[in-house]
């Protein structure tokens, strides 16, 4: 084989195994069912994590020591500590805060054939967002 002919097929043999082959969000597989349901925690798929990082970018709201009551292909529930950076005056220099939370990952999707979790479920205020739902990310950030 020439060295040529070599690229091309690697290429070929790497592409094939990149491509999902069809499976899209949210389709089940059969090598989906046999791995375990997990979340991204920024950059790795996790699975009953005891730490969650919700601010990739920059680390300011996460939630450590976290216990999993349970763990389920469809809900997992938890408690755990959320800080978060009050960035008054600016994040650099700001106050952080911490509370205990009591919440769920839910909305499991399947992706590029990895079950995972999509949405943490608590109460509004813990995000800074307003609302209940903080979205996970479907790939590592």
């Amino acid at each position: 084989m020439t060295m040529k002919r070599f690229v091309i097929f690697s290429v070929a043999v790497l592409a094939l195994d990149l491509i999902p082959l069809g499976l899209g969000v949210g389709e089940p597989s059969a090598q989906a069912a046999s791995s375990p349901i997990s979340l991204y925690n920024c950059t790795q798929r996790q699975v009953r994590p005891t730490n969650i990082v919700l601010t990739c970018a920059d680390s300011n709201r996460y939630i450590k020591d976290i216990t999993w009551s349970s763990w389920t292909s469809s809900t997992a529930k938890a408690t755990g500590t959320l800080y978060w950076n009050g960035c008054s005056p600016a994040c650099f220099d700001g106050k952080w805060h911490s509370t205990t939370i009591h919440f769920s990952a839910r909305d499991p999707k399947t992706v590029l054939t990895h079950p995972i979790f999509t949405q943490l479920y608590g109460p509004s205020s813990a995000w800074g967002t307003g609302s209940k739902v903080w979205d996970l990310p479907i790939r590592p950030e």
